[in-house]
């Protein structure tokens, strides 16, 4: 897995990282789970998952529904 190395990258550099996935359902979303956990141990890594089609029940508050290209405006720095 990738995520002991972004997490030593996140430690040792002070990066922060955004990942956004897409999927049009939860239930096509791979490695959901595991980056949603990594992202609650890591304040410094964001997780948005963008559904094109259905959003789970109960969505996280960086869940977004679209596709990624149209979550990016949200994401740029200043």
């Amino acid at each position: 897995s990738m995520l002991p190395l972004l997490a030593e990258a996140i430690a040792t550099r002070g990066v922060q990282v955004l990942l956004l996935q897409g999927a049009r359902t939860p239930a096509e979303l791979l490695y959901g789970d595991d980056f949603r956990a990594f992202a609650d141990a890591h304040p410094q890594f964001r997780y948005m998952p963008c559904f094109s089609r259905e959003l789970p029940e109960q969505p996280h508050a960086d869940v977004r529904h679209g596709y990624v290209q149209q979550q990016l405006a949200e994401c740029a720095p200043d």
